[in-house]
């Protein structure tokens, strides 16, 4: 069975301002290669990151991914 994956992304600009944006649909056909499974992933991934690095404010991180690059974001020892 294929599948279709619709990037979908909402910006908030202010408290009652948000903008929707549909990127190109993907279609990812059945019994894929490790391959063309890691072509899809860094498409998407790639995606993710286009709309993080237009507004980073909006993305909120849960872990502390960036700590090595933004140690005073992070504080030291915690």
């Amino acid at each position: 069975m294929e599948a279709i994956v619709l990037p979908v992304f909402c910006r908030s600009h202010d408290i009652d301002k948000q903008e929707i944006f549909f990127e190109k649909p993907l279609k990812i056909e059945p019994n894929i290669s490790k391959e063309q499974t890691q072509k899809y992933s860094q498409q998407l991934s790639d995606l993710i990151e286009k709309h993080v690095r237009a507004k980073p404010q909006n993305w909120f991180w849960q872990h502390r991914r960036f700590k090595e690059f933004y140690p005073e974001l992070y504080g030291k020892g915690k």
